[in-house]
């Protein structure tokens, strides 16, 4: 009887709810390990679980010995032997000594195997590269390098050596905030590199139809000296160097795969044949396991654009949710808007706009500007602050007054606040200003739309070209709605589990159907779903209920990115004849 309650247990673990797992900000396996030290087994087991289930060994095997001691959990022989099992498939070497004790003291040779099967088939290597991990194609991805329009070369001395500066780029593509991401022969660059870098101007970057804040992007310097015996003695410290980094890696330090990824991705290091993981890509799913939220993030770019990776929007999803969760801002933002972008529910919206605060608060633009715009257009009474939005847009323009995005803020909160002269003023400012930059205007033309600002309005009315352009760009969106809108709808099958016969009405020989109408959210998976008619009256709901929860979809791909769509119904038939045929 155990047996049976464990094997239905491990079952109604799906996948789905796996990456659904909400992940605490900072926590990561050391704190997991430090609340293993301090006797804290509850938390400890439901830190290293999060980053078990997603494929981490050194968390599978502390599982595995939580189980096997009985600590945080209820000792279970099987199970220990399960998870130390998956935690030496993953490398990790702890886990062969364990694997070895085990081996005398299972009481079942046959249970154990069952037990092993099942959880590998929810947290195993095969089964997590079909639904989370990515399907590396190529050894030399290096890291997405954007375009510089100025550069400043630093005034070295000569020597040998390499310096990675992050910063942050402005939507007009001005360097700010450079900071030593790492640098080797460590500090003796730094000032000079540090000075170079601010002084550099980048390309405007685009994502879909906004102007983005590119946080963290890396600037690398590398040198090399005109003394070949010295430049000697660089590589081989240089390789003493790497070993160590690789060897803390192997030990799962979530902050040195990361560094092994970047140098990767930006060519300072070159992989040895020897070398079990050779990709930057390979590194930032290593790191992403282990909770680093900037890994994930950047693994989920690769994941969007492909980059020594298969294209996977749904698994970019994925690991984009968990790096929000962990609160990184360029995460949240990312995230955050595609959330709302989505039909989001009030739990969801909310959520959402939390990410947006917290990213802001950091320092994160787009997430300021976008908070902007919501607080004087929300539907909701919670986030409806006109007067926050102005204040936004009135910051904003006080750095830069002549900002699209801020302009646009402010018409929103002047509409919002009833006027609508100054709304159309502002807006038709923040159209031509983002003309003559060059920026997109789709999204000032959607929300003068949605506000039914008429753009040509105020007082000052823009060029009668500028009018004409914005009365195109309408008439365009429209039509490409109208042109796009049936595709929406279109769903591909995966799976759909037929209704059970509920067992009273089959013995009655009570036939009937149930309408019912319901969501697939981003994972393919049905949602929302509703009872809108059946008969007889509610004697087949709950069976139709349960089987279309079960349902399954190819996940709906628009822009690149996978969202949620609404408005699907199905009628289900509960026929005697087709269940006679079945049986």
């Amino acid at each position: 009887m155990k047996n049976k309650i464990k094997k239905i247990s491990i079952k109604a673990i799906s996948i789905c709810s796996m990456l659904c797992i909400p992940f605490i900000a900072d926590a990561s396996i050391e704190s997991a390990k430090k609340a293993f030290e301090e006797r804290n087994y509850k938390a400890s087991y439901a830190e290293f679980m999060k980053y078990a289930q997603i494929g981490n060994p050194q968390a599978q095997y502390y599982i595995g010995l939580m189980y096997y001691q009985g600590k945080g959990v209820v000792s279970d022989i099987y199970e220990a032997n399960a998870w130390f099992t998956l935690s030496r498939k993953g490398g990790y070497r702890n886990a062969v000594d364990m694997m070895q004790r085990l081996r005398r003291e299972l009481p079942s040779k046959r249970e154990a195997k069952v037990i092993g099967q099942e959880i590998e088939s929810l947290y195993g290597e095969e089964a997590l590269s079909v639904s989370l991990f990515p399907q590396f194609t190529s050894d030399n991805s290096l890291d997405k390098q954007l375009t510089p329009l100025e550069i400043k070369n630093p005034q070295v001395e000569d020597a040998s050596g390499w310096a990675l500066v992050s910063v942050t780029i402005d939507e007009n593509g001005v360097v700010s905030n450079p900071k030593i991401f790492n640098s080797y022969p460590e500090g003796v660059f730094d000032d000079e590199v540090l000075n170079a870098a601010s002084q550099w101007k980048f390309k405007s970057q685009q994502r879909g139809e906004h102007m983005v804040q590119v946080d963290d992007y890396i600037i690398k310097f590398e040198f090399k000296t005109t003394n070949i015996r010295s430049h000697q003695s660089y590589l081989r410290s240089l390789n003493k160097f790497t070993e160590s980094l690789s060897a803390r890696a192997s030990t799962g330090d979530a902050e040195s795969q990361y560094l092994l990824a970047r140098l990767y991705g930006q060519g300072i290091l070159r992989p040895k044949m020897s070398d079990k993981i050779r990709t930057s890509a390979a590194w930032l799913l290593e790191a992403a396991k282990s909770g680093h939220p900037r890994a994930r993030y950047d693994l989920a770019n690769r994941l969007l654009d492909g980059r020594g990776v298969q294209m996977d929007p749904v698994k970019a999803y994925v690991w984009l949710e968990m790096s929000a969760q962990d609160k990184y801002p360029p995460a949240q933002y990312v995230y955050a808007k595609e959330v709302l972008a989505g039909n989001p529910t009030k739990r969801e919206y909310t959520e959402a706009v939390r990410m947006l605060e917290d990213a802001a608060i950091e320092g994160n633009a787009n997430a300021n500007q976008e908070l902007g715009v919501l607080y004087a257009t929300s539907i909701y009474d919670d986030f409806f602050y006109p007067f926050k939005s102005s204040l936004i847009g009135k910051d904003g323009l006080y750095t830069d007054e002549s900002h699209p995005d801020y302009l646009m803020i402010m018409g929103a909160a002047y509409s919002a606040q009833g006027s609508s002269s100054k709304s159309s003023e502002f807006l038709s400012q923040a159209y031509s200003t983002a003309l003559s930059r060059g920026w997109p205007t789709s999204r000032i033309m959607s929300l003068a739309q949605q506000l039914s600002v008429d753009l040509s309005a105020d007082s000052s009315k823009p060029e009668p070209v500028i009018v004409e352009e914005a009365k195109k760009v309408i008439a365009n969106n429209q039509q490409v709605a109208k042109l796009q809108a049936p595709k929406k709808k279109k769903l591909v099958p995966i799976d759909r589990i037929g209704p059970v016969y509920p067992e009273n009405a089959e013995v009655e020989g009570v036939e009937g159907w149930v309408k019912l109408s319901y969501s697939v959210n981003r994972n393919g998976l049905v949602e929302d779903i509703e009872v809108l008619s059946s008969q007889p009256d509610e004697i087949f709901d709950i069976a139709a209920i349960d089987a279309l929860k079960q349902w399954r979809y190819e996940p709906i791909i628009e822009n690149g990115t996978t969202v949620k769509r609404t408005g699907f119904k199905v009628k289900l038939a509960f026929t005697l004849a087709e269940r006679t045929a079945g049986n």
